[in-house]
């Protein structure tokens, strides 16, 4: 539509379920001055997000109130590496960031799967249901997807858990981080301004 308008805000050097989960909340209730002018809010995380203190956060922060409240949570999974994934461990034993998404997920998405035979799909979805017995799996190619089935769904209200809610989730050792990542893996944010390519190139080469 002409009138359509998208925004995106990015929060960026940092992991949203824990160094940036402050700048998150605070971006949310900014965001609810401005409620007349949207109406859903999509957080789309890294796929080396832990979904669990991002979920608890919408629950547990009283500025929010009742303004903001989670709907649903989809995990997008890629039909030609999820089966590696779910079998990869983090340091310590933990499961690995695909287990914990797939774990919380109310829809997962198995993408690409255009891309796989029907036994590859077969086993990608027995690996999946191995993790999640009871999250809505939809077949996609690219993603695309009817909006109607991730959104509005109103999942996580007072009639919407359902035994679900009683689902055990994979155990983390005691004494462990609420969020620990792949150590492997860091990330850099680069404000927009004047480059210096020269510096740049020295930075890249050393």
């Amino acid at each position: 539509e002409d009138d359509l308008v998208e925004e995106w805000i990015e929060l960026g050097n940092g992991c949203i379920c824990c160094t940036v989960k402050s700048d998150f909340l605070q971006t949310l209730e900014g965001l609810m001055y401005r409620r007349d002018k949207f109406d859903y809010i999509l957080v789309e995380t890294t796929g080396l997000a832990d979904p669990g203190p991002i979920m608890s956060s919408l629950w547990v922060d009283e500025e929010l109130d009742s303004s903001v409240f989670l709907d649903s949570t989809v995990t997008v999974a890629d039909a030609t590496h999820i089966r590696e994934q779910l079998r990869e461990t983090r340091e310590g034993g933990l499961p690995s960031e695909a287990v914990l998404q797939v774990a919380y997920a109310d829809t997962i998405l198995l993408n690409k799967r255009d891309l796989v035979s029907e036994e590859q799909l077969a086993a990608a979805q027995a690996d999946i249901r191995s993790v999640n017995t009871d999250a809505h799996l939809i077949y996609t190619e690219k993603s695309k997807v009817d909006l109607g089935l991730v959104l509005d769904r109103g999942l996580y209200g007072a009639g919407g858990a359902g035994p679900r809610a009683l689902r055990p989730l994979p155990e983390v050792p005691a004494g462990q981080p609420s969020a620990v990542h792949d150590l492997g893996i860091t990330n850099v944010a680069v404000q927009a301004g004047r480059v210096d390519l020269p510096k740049v190139k020295d930075w890249l080469e050393a």
